[in-house]
């Protein structure tokens, strides 16, 4: 059974820049990625789409490429997996050059 969220106290403050997410294409370590969560995320390539842009009523601009997709690291590992899930948690991508590559 995954563990359950204890009570916490939320803080606003910068972010461990090392804890973040990251773009694959900006990883720079040697370290193996092996154990870091990844996916790919999507995102529109321009903030100033129509609906002309997304649901397009001519063929000729079905063509048109309004996303952008790049592979993100996630500085989580697995802690445990369950058959309904898994349990990351965070872990600094410093951490991969600890461990080798």
């Amino acid at each position: 059974m995954p563990p359950q969220w204890p009570n916490t106290l939320l803080l606003e403050q910068e972010p461990i820049v090392q804890e973040c997410i990251l773009p694959l294409r900006e990883w720079t370590s040697s370290g193996s990625l092996c154990s870091f969560f990844s996916c790919i995320l999507s995102e529109f390539r321009t903030t100033s789409l129509t609906w002309q842009d997304l649901l397009p009523l001519r063929e000729t601009a079905l063509g048109k490429n309004i996303l952008r997709l790049d592979i993100y690291i996630w500085a989580l590992v697995c802690k445990e997996q369950y058959s309904i899930g898994k349990w990351l948690i965070r872990s600094p991508f410093s951490l991969a050059d600890e461990r080798g590559g």
